[in-house]
């Protein structure tokens, strides 16, 4: 078998962008640095590669690939330069300074065919901006009817002496510097705009180009957007909201080197199918928060494979740098913008037509998030109190019987480590802490099949399925049921496209089945008891699972989990809620939690065993969220109930404090992973 040879990279600019670069080259095994190239170098020997005098140099070292991250009015030259020697170009946006710059460069692209183009827009591989992607063309939420983009910067000292701000040097202000993102980021989501109007002004800094600008568009189907660049913020600030047929899409802050723009998060809300009155105000929300930023690589690595494939570039090609200038473009020749604008600049004569270059959706899917559920939902709604006393003592009864049959030793469930510490006693079941992840567990236990008798016939199971379930069904199917079926489409939109094949482990009967039904009529779900076995038909059948509320209750969860690896196709989906001692109320509660009653709550993972569980068993976590919603209030409930019980009084003043301050608590716990309800989209290695 043949040995693939790095591929030699130069890199023209060692700016804050060349340095953004030589990590992705150093980062990505195809790629060797063979060269750098700017004046402002002093050290030739920090790099472990050539420094050049000129770019000219470099290219006549030969390159394979060359890293063009230079002031605007050099980007041109430059990215032709390297195309007519041969290399493989990777441009930093914008593609210059005016509309015949980019026309020149694709003129050099199209006399040059055997090399890869692509622009720097990153923006296109953040993660809230693919999950949007996803729902939009997922359709579950609509089409598009509006765009609404906000794109700022602070300023700041030295703004006014920035090249950026020098017409020669860039050739625009804030809108062709920045705000092309947004532009670029409203064709990814709506294609083409046919009418362009905006206005540019220089409104407070010193400078002879603009510092706000305001842009509109509409196309031919009527999908409208409006972006407003500016310099005048005061803060970093990025804002994207897209307005569907049934619902709104907003991404907020933007994952940066600096954290200066804030916490990238994604709000979903959905339009209520209620009559108006009950409509107004009050939809259904659910909030992710991204740990990191994969844009760079992520594009990088598009680039790469289109050389390595010989496919054709589908994300930045020159055909989307074009379009976006000639927005700017349209905006700059507005002859009320006219008097300010770059008069130190000369157009470039139009270059000749070039052939379109073929587009494709070629999105790389994102790793690990975090989810806020914003809905409003109180416990009682799907776990009435007369009902839960009755299961509560159905189940005492049920378990006492059960723990007093044969029981089995068991480790972590999640680690697999044998270290633990007797947490607590419960229903004549001991629960274990493990030293390692902190995962608690019940240990001894019952044998499995002793388990599977429980859930098919015991008096608790059979009053949750015949009197819980069904008295609650309607509540349970809009507010947990119909939200998790809308969870999973979304989720194979992004992560699991054309999924044909599906099971069904959920411990709440066929529900989310007959939902998946009606969202996804092309997915063939069946089920299957994830109690009663470790094996769930032949290997490899399935592209995607569904866990709700099934592994805790499982007798030994990582032979379990190891059996859904099995059954899934390799990319294949696995979709998980459930209960997490790591959260809140459980940490509060502990064995007075009225929620943890075995055998339902077995096996209570922390947030560390969930990543372990996965992380070591062929696996990657794509999300891992708790979007809880009832952990202050069930902290509440019970200092309510037994208020000398010798509550520690930070915890008192926390949950009885007002609705809005208890409110803001919930949602702190679920950003950081704090909320006793955890759900999980893993995807098989």
């Amino acid at each position: 078998m043949s040995v693939k040879v790095p591929l030699r990279a130069g890199i023209v600019g060692y700016g804050y962008m060349g340095e953004i670069r030589h990590r992705n080259v150093e980062s990505h095994p195809d790629l060797v640095l063979a060269g750098v190239t700017d004046p402002r170098i002093t050290d030739a020997t920090a790099f472990g590669a050539p420094v050049y005098p000129d770019y000219q140099s470099l290219l006549a070292a030969g390159m394979d690939v060359v890293f063009v991250c230079t002031p605007n009015n050099l980007t041109p030259d430059v990215t032709i330069a390297a195309l007519q020697s041969g290399a493989h170009v990777f441009c930093e946006k914008p593609p210059g300074r005016t509309l015949g710059d980019i026309q020149r460069i694709r003129a050099a692209e199209s006399a040059a065919p055997g090399t890869k183009l692509i622009f720097g827009f990153n923006h296109r591989h953040h993660p809230g901006i693919t999950d949007a992607k996803a729902i939009v063309d997922s359709g579950a939420l609509g089409g598009i009817l509006t765009l609404r983009g906000v794109y700022g910067k602070s300023g700041g000292d030295g703004y006014e002496r920035s090249w950026r701000n020098d017409p020669a040097v860039g050739g625009g202000g804030i809108l062709l510097d920045q705000g092309i993102h947004m532009l670029d980021l409203f064709r990814f989501f709506c294609g083409d705009f046919d009418e362009v109007t905006g206005m540019a002004v220089t409104s407070h800094w010193d400078v002879p180009v603009e510092d706000n600008a305001v842009v509109l568009l509409r196309n031919r189907r009527g999908q409208m957007a409006q972006l407003h660049s500016t310099a005048t913020a005061w803060k970093h600030i990025f804002r994207l909201e897209i307005g569907l047929e049934r619902g709104y899409l907003a991404i907020n802050g933007l994952l940066s080197k600096t954290g200066s723009y804030g916490r990238e998060t994604l709000l979903i809300g959905r339009r209520p199918q209620v009559g108006e009155a009950a409509a107004v105000g009050n939809p259904r929300e659910e909030l992710s928060y991204y740990d990191r930023d994969p844009s760079w690589d992520l594009e990088v690595n598009h680039f790469v494979e289109c050389i390595r494939e010989n496919q054709p570039v589908t994300l930045g090609t020159s055909l989307d740098a074009l379009r976006v200038m000639e927005i700017v473009d349209r905006v700059y020749r507005e002859p009320a913008n006219v008097p300010f604008r770059r008069q130190q600049v000369v157009s470039d004569p139009p270059a000749p037509p070039v052939a379109t270059p073929a587009v494709t959706d070629d999105r790389t899917p994102f790793g690990r998030k975090t989810v806020v559920a914003l809905q409003e939902l109180a416990n009682v709604d799907i776990r009435p109190g007369r009902l839960i006393d009755q299961f509560y003592a159905l189940t005492e009864r049920s378990v006492t019987a059960l723990a007093a049959g044969k029981l089995r030793d068991v480790g972590c469930q999640a680690c697999a480590s044998a270290a633990s510490t007797v947490a607590f006693e419960k229903l004549g079941l001991t629960y274990r802490q493990c030293d390692v992840c902190g995962s608690v567990f019940v240990s001894p236990r019952p044998a499995p099949a002793a388990l599977a008798e429980y859930y098919r016939s015991s008096p608790a199971a059979t009053f949750w399925r015949d009197e819980m379930l069904e008295q609650t069904r309607e509540a349970r199917r809009t507010k947990l049921t119909r939200p998790r079926a809308e969870w999973v489409v979304e989720g194979l939109a992004e992560h699991r496209g054309g999924a044909t094949d599906g099971l069904d482990l959920s411990a709440q009967g066929s529900s989310v089945i007959e939902e998946l039904a009606e969202l996804a009529p092309a997915l063939r779900m069946t089920s299957a008891d994830a109690t009663s076995g470790t094996t769930f038909g032949a290997p490899g059948r399935v592209d995607v699972v569904l866990a709700f509320d099934a592994l805790d209750r499982v007798h030994d969860v990582r032979a379990c989990v190891d059996a859904v690896h099995a059954a899934l196709r390799p990319g294949g989906v696995l979709f998980v809620t459930a209960p997490t001692i790591t959260g809140f109320d459980l940490q509060v509660l502990w064995d007075r939690s009225p929620t943890i009653m075995p055998p339902d709550k077995m096996n209570l993972l922390s947030v560390a065993g969930f990543s372990r569980l996965f992380d070591a068993t062929g696996w990657e976590i794509i999300e891992l969220s708790t979007p809880g919603m009832f952990d202050v209030e069930n902290v509440r409930q019970a200092i309510t109930a037994d208020p000398d019980a010798g509550w520690p009084r930070a915890i008192r003043e926390l949950v009885t404090s007002s609705d809005e301050a208890r409110s803001e608590f919930q949602q702190y716990l679920q950003r950081s992973r704090l909320a006793s309800f955890a759900r999980l989209v893993v995807r098989r290695r």
